[in-house]
């Protein structure tokens, strides 16, 4: 037998009963769970709807969606880092290298001056934390403004917002800010690192906060047509 439409709303009424809050990931539960239903009512038909949908339910074990969540995640995460790395390689290429390399080297000679000293480097490194905190307020204020136009969730989103889950990066410049008090002025190897770190994360971020999001966007409007009408109205 095949579910009605009302049966599919009831469906995606009871993924949002058990957390499952995103769009894109309620469609796949759904459609998984209909499958199923279809499966267990044409080989008991003497079953109800709601026996057929709890006999379905509980294959996904004591945890319910918990792992079909976390797993999304993961591989989301994945496919954003895959993507960021891919367009992240141009620039170890020519003539993109010698960009990068000449960067660096701006970078270096400016903290060579004199009055560039581990102060200075501190409030630098200040500064660029700000950076990715920004976006991220940028970005979440857009779409909660989107989600309540829309009423939906997309997990994608949330990927984009929170930037694949490399927000760890952050630790370095607090790294660097905590061994900075161990050393009275900054070296060859000081100034070079936050040369290094500040051109290479800062191509990093350029990348996933302007390049990747519209790649996504794209991805996943091929994969969910609602998704494209819903940005159109």
């Amino acid at each position: 037998m095949t579910l009605s439409k009302d049966q599919i709303q009831e469906l995606y009424h009871f993924t949002r009963q058990h957390f499952v809050e995103w769009h894109d990931l309620q469609t796949e539960l759904v459609d998984h769970l209909a499958n199923d239903i279809e499966n267990i009512l044409a080989e008991k038909p003497q079953l109800t709807f709601s026996e057929a949908k709890n006999r379905a339910f509980k294959k996904f074990g004591v945890f319910g969606f918990h792992d079909v969540i976390t797993e999304k995640h993961k591989a989301l995460n994945k496919k954003y880092w895959k993507l960021v790395w891919s367009f992240y390689k141009h620039y170890f290429k020519l003539p993109k290298i010698v960009l990068t390399i000449g960067l660096i080297g701006v970078l270096y000679n400016l903290f060579s001056l004199p009055f560039i000293n581990k102060f200075t480097l501190l409030v630098l490194a200040l500064i660029y934390l700000l950076i990715p905190f920004g976006f991220s307020i940028v970005q979440q204020r857009k779409l909660k403004r989107h989600q309540k136009e829309t009423g939906k969730k997309w997990v994608f989103e949330t990927t984009t917002n929170t930037l694949g889950g490399t927000y760890f990066l952050l630790q370095i410049p607090f790294q660097m800010m905590i061994n900075l008090h161990r050393v009275n002025s900054p070296n060859f190897y000081m100034r070079i690192g936050f040369a290094l770190f500040f051109v290479l994360s800062g191509f990093f971020f350029y990348i996933a906060i302007k390049i990747i999001p519209p790649k996504i966007e794209d991805i996943i409007a091929k994969e969910y047509p609602e998704y494209n009408k819903l940005q159109k109205t």
